[in-house]
């Protein structure tokens, strides 16, 4: 059951072999964007419930830590490997991470890596090539990107795959 939900939470969770670009490949995840999507809906809200300065901060604030999460945590340590931290500052920025909507560290590592490795060519997910909305969101909820995941000593620690699940 725990790998039936860990696939759920992120298809890539356990290797699978790289394919190629099929009509399959292309298909978006709906069940998995869903969430994203309900949420951005959710700002319609303000129009009901009114705005204040805290909400604004707050708002602010945590869009500010979340980002942080993703460019030095996601980016820098688990991609990059370019410093080190301690086991409790690895866990908390790496759950804060997960709540920017851009899908798990393992995940996004391996893929950053991929992407690293196949710049500028067919195989490199960002390239323009895929269109626009793909690049900016698209790209996390679909099949396109199947790979073997390169999870490294630093990724397969249990800190990492407890905030994973």
């Amino acid at each position: 059951m725990l790998k039936s939900l860990m696939r759920w939470v992120d298809s890539w969770s356990t290797p699978s072999a790289l394919k190629t670009q099929t009509a399959e490949n292309s298909k978006i995840q709906w069940l998995r964007i869903l969430p994203f999507i309900l949420l951005h809906l959710a700002c319609l809200a303000v129009f009901w419930v009114g705005v204040s300065w805290f909400a604004i901060g707050f708002m602010l604030a945590f869009y500010l830590v979340r980002m942080f999460s993703i460019t030095a945590f996601f980016h820098r340590y688990l991609s990059h490997k370019t410093f080190q931290t301690s086991r409790p500052v690895q866990f908390l920025f790496v759950l804060i991470g997960t709540m920017s909507a851009q899908r798990g560290p393992l995940w996004w590592a391996a893929h950053h890596r991929y992407h690293h490795r196949y710049t500028d060519t067919l195989k490199d997910p960002h390239s323009s090539t895929h269109g626009f909305w793909y690049i900016v969101k698209l790209l996390y909820y679909s099949y396109r990107i199947r790979k073997k995941l390169e999870i490294t000593h630093r990724l397969s620690r249990s800190t990492i795959l407890y905030a994973y699940v």
